[in-house]
């Protein structure tokens, strides 16, 4: 498989907390902090849901924050299924939606590295 240099923090991350989330409570939102595990907890991203009807994140909201921590992941897999859908074509020709399958991983990986 081809490897390409990453531009992105390398994970694993993680997200920092005893639940599962870590939550702060503003006048307006509910934070759920996601972080690459092994790099000083540099913040990678916070994720965002109104709290005015609830005293901790949404389900919504944790997990838009679990999703976010598995993208280095995601996409290391989505490079994997290329390469198969790669293999399979030129090994077996285009069975049912190979192709079409391949072209969804592509768009997804494209995406992820900010190509589109």
């Amino acid at each position: 498989m081809e490897t390409k240099q990453m531009k992105h923090t390398p994970g694993p991350w993680i997200i920092d907390n005893n639940e599962g989330y870590q939550c702060t409570i503003g006048s307006e939102y509910a934070f759920a902090s996601s972080y690459p595990a092994n790099h000083e907890h540099r913040r990678i991203c916070d994720v965002r849901g109104p709290s005015s009807q609830w005293k901790s994140p949404s389900e919504e909201t944790k997990s838009n924050a679990f999703l976010i921590s598995a993208a280095p992941d995601l996409l290391f897999a989505a490079q994997l299924g290329e390469c198969l859908a790669k293999v399979i074509l030129k090994r077996f020709g285009d069975m049912p939606d190979t192709q079409k399958t391949l072209n969804t991983i592509q768009q997804a990986i494209a995406k992820a590295e900010g190509r589109t």
